[in-house]
């Protein structure tokens, strides 16, 4: 069966939305999807430092028509028979409701057939639609900053960072799939507390599963089972020792970007859940965000399991199959696959094995509930965290956290958009509030735009204004690298100034160029660096005349 894979023909730019961003400006919010875009409409366009960044927009936007009408055209003929004898709809009101979300909205036409948007409720879903990209290329972005600023005195760490992340549950109780060893691409070897043990590790004699430290859809993750004496076997068929597995293990890593691969065991599934796995483990994926009031709530769930007998994981774009939970018992909803053959297809049992899917009761549901709550209780600077859980015979553990969760699955399982879903509402009021605190432009008696909501607006997309600023920074922001911080801050947006110690232990520095550059420096501020904890920035305008660059003085 044909799928929807995610690297088949583009014929847009990867994360830049030209008609979101230019009709989006135009269009009053009416509902919490509106107001997401509007804040990755602001995100992006403030991303944009150049003139030639702001015509690519206006140019992409004048050519849509064409590049629409070509990505209409390729996934009705691909798909348009199916979804006409789905849903009743005619290819040719296809082809009109798909230019429709494509210009407006950029909801492209692969994401109108895999989200269901041809059928009788489809129009009205779209409208609450999130696109990907504007998520992850914008609002996650925003809302990240935005929680790190809300909490300041919380340590901030990526969850995408594998090792630190576990490291980090181990140490706080949390039940999470522990790392055994970590390789590294210079040939050290490190185990679950971070030690190095090159020359005392003993490979485990069971199965375990290798993965590299990087969020990367599963790609590059193998499974070896332990066939004893000494040897280790593949899926695809190669057999190592245990001396050959360590080297080949200190090869990936040097050629992988995260320049460190993983080994954890093969964790299996409770026997409920053992008709789900062929070579993967089924997972539960949950979404917590916090609400209004910053209490954490649970937004959905899907059970994720793959259909493939030699894929090791679980993810749809590896081919497989997604199942809506009830949060309230547990219980599945048909699943839905992702096959172009099969558009709106539901399994109520599974496909070879004829297993029950529809009604079957996830164990240990209401511990799993508890246990994404108290782990997302640790990080109360993210808004948004989707948590892969493994459910065993022992209860449920995290495998992974993800601070960007991907939410099309999630969407197309519940046949809900993100703006019908519990989060929507909670989302969009931070994502608004995130944009009036970091781009308000008033910085304390400093006025970076002006008086009026217009000149904030020209100013967020033209960037034309020019301001200098004095800021006097205090806390802990002296011998934890401050100075050179800021100077890559500044110099990386191509700022004047400058900055310096001052002997009562503050840092005092001037920032001079674009009011977006030198309004996100200020902001940036208030984090700094690592090792930093800052108390207060002060901000005040600066009248004197500045050098043409950014340095470092002597502590005055």
């Amino acid at each position: 069966m044909g799928k929807f894979a995610t690297k088949e023909k583009s014929t847009k730019a990867p994360f830049m939305l030209p008609n979101l961003l230019v009709l989006g400006l135009l269009r009053r919010p009416r509902n919490a999807a509106d107001y997401l875009h509007r804040a990755y409409i602001i995100f992006y366009w403030r991303q944009c430092k150049t003139l030639k960044s702001r015509l690519k927009i206006i140019l992409a936007f004048l050519i849509s028509p064409v590049t629409i009408g070509q990505d209409i055209l390729y996934w009705t003929r691909k798909l348009g028979k199916n979804a006409a004898a789905s849903a009743n709809k005619s290819v040719v009101r296809q082809i009109i409701e798909q230019f429709y979300l494509a210009f407006f909205f950029s909801i492209d036409a692969q994401n109108y057939y895999l989200q269901e948007f041809y059928q009788q409720d489809g129009l009205h879903r779209a409208r609450h639609f999130v696109n990907k990209n504007a998520l992850k290329r914008g609002v996650y972005r925003l809302l990240t900053l935005h929680g790190r600023l809300l909490q300041p005195e919380n340590a901030f760490f990526s969850l995408g960072d594998k090792t630190q992340f576990t490291r980090f549950c181990t140490k706080k109780g949390i039940a999470v799939v522990p790392i055994l060893y970590e390789f590294l691409a210079d040939g050290t070897v490190i185990d679950v507390y971070g030690s190095k043990v090159n020359d005392v590790i003993e490979f485990p004699e069971h199965d375990v599963f290798c993965k590299p430290n990087v969020d990367n859809e599963g790609e590059g993750a193998v499974a070896w089972h332990w066939q004893g004496d000494n040897f280790f076997l593949s899926a695809a068929g190669i057999k190592l020792t245990k001396e050959q597995l360590r080297t080949h293990l200190h090869k990936l890593a040097s050629k992988h970007k995260s320049g460190s691969y993983l080994v954890q065991p093969l964790m299996l599934p409770h026997t409920q859940l053992a008709p789900f796995r062929k070579k993967a483990t089924p997972t539960v994926r949950v979404v917590t965000y916090l609400d209004k009031k910053m209490r954490i709530k649970v937004n959905s769930a899907m059970l994720r399991f793959s259909t493939d007998p030699v894929s090791v994981v679980d993810n749809a774009n590896a081919g497989g199959l997604v199942s809506p939970v009830s949060l309230i018992t547990g219980s599945l909803g048909p699943a839905v696959g992702f096959s172009a053959d099969n558009l709106s297809l539901r399994f109520d049992t599974l496909p070879e094995s004829k297993e029950q899917i529809k009604g079957r009761i996830i164990p240990y549901w209401q511990e799993t509930l508890t246990l994404v709550k108290q782990a997302h209780s640790y990080f109360p600077y993210r808004l948004i965290i989707g948590w892969d859980i493994l459910i065993t015979e022992n209860g449920p553990v995290i495998l992974e956290a993800n601070s960007q969760p991907g939410l099309c699955y999630l969407q197309k399982a519940h046949l809900s958009s993100l703006g019908q879903m519990p989060m929507a509402k909670p989302l969009a009021a931070h994502a608004k509030s995130a944009v009036k605190k970091l781009y308000s432009g008033n910085a304390d008696s400093a006025r970076l735009y002006g008086k009026t909501g217009l000149n904030r607006w020209l100013n967020w997309i033209m960037q034309i204004n020019k301001q200098s600023v004095h800021l006097l920074i205090s806390g802990k922001v002296q011998g934890v690298g401050y100075r050179k911080w800021l100077l890559k801050q500044a110099q990386s947006r191509r700022l004047k100034g400058w900055v310096r110690n001052k002997k009562d232990g503050s840092v005092e520095a001037v920032l001079s160029g674009s009011s977006v550059a030198v309004e996100d420096v200020i902001n940036n501020c208030w984090l700094g660096p690592e090792r930093a904890k800052v108390k207060d920035v002060i901000v005040s305008s600066h009248q004197k005349s500045v050098d043409n660059n950014f340095k470092i003085k002597k502590t005055n």
